[in-house]
């Protein structure tokens, strides 16, 4: 079973969710992290 804190981290950065995006798929990223992969791949 995962962790409370392995649950809150995201999966992009690595680091404690931070204003959590719902993409979805239903995984949670950080806003920054879901515009970040949107300009890249835009």
């Amino acid at each position: 079973m995962k962790s409370m804190e392995q649950e809150l981290r995201c999966p992009l950065c690595e680091e404690l969710v931070k204003q959590p995006v719902l993409l979805p798929c239903l995984h949670s990223v950080c806003l920054l992290c879901a515009v970040e992969v949107v300009w890249t791949t835009s």
